[in-house]
């Protein structure tokens, strides 16, 4: 029939040896960077989210610490009736006072506090002014997302 024709049909459909195709590489190439992208966009999200969480919880446990010191306070200063303490009521009440409060709040749901009281000048009889130094540990959430600070607190009181 037609030998010329259809060996130059056959050449002409078949793509020749120094033909190479490109788009394999190039969707493997799109699909491995996508992929890493991801998994970059992946870790930077739970990065970000853990952070803000230990934000929370870190600015809850100050809070915590910061009522526990106030509470020291009016414990130190006050007594049940709310009415100021005298000098040697200060300086007893100093050495024995330890406060542990669990707060069940909405605000501070979770958190623990825990006061104590130190005095440098209680034991001496002569003193006139008494040096108070309280210290709050407020301590908020558990396991990784667990925050603990600590607020101390100078105070003094003349003896009148």
């Amino acid at each position: 029939m037609f030998p010329k024709r259809l060996s130059s049909f056959r050449a002409s459909a078949m793509p020749g040896k120094r033909q190479r195709g490109f788009l394999i590489p190039l969707a493997l190439f799109i699909v491995v960077v996508m992929g890493l992208l991801a998994l970059a966009l992946s870790r930077t999200t739970t990065q970000t989210g853990l952070a803000t969480a230990q934000e929370l919880i870190s600015l809850q446990a100050f809070y915590a610490a910061e009522s526990g010191a106030q509470a020291g306070m009016q414990a130190l200063f006050y007594n049940n009736t709310g009415s100021e303490s005298s000098f040697t009521d200060v300086s007893a009440a100093c050495q024995t006072l330890e406060l542990s409060i669990n707060f069940n709040a909405s605000g501070l749901n979770n958190c623990r506090v825990s006061v104590s009281c130190d005095c440098e000048t209680c034991t001496d009889a002569a003193a006139v002014t008494g040096f108070y130094t309280l210290e709050s540990r407020g301590e908020c959430g558990s396991g990784i997302t667990s925050a603990v600070r600590i607020i101390r607190v100078d105070t003094f009181m003349d003896k009148q």
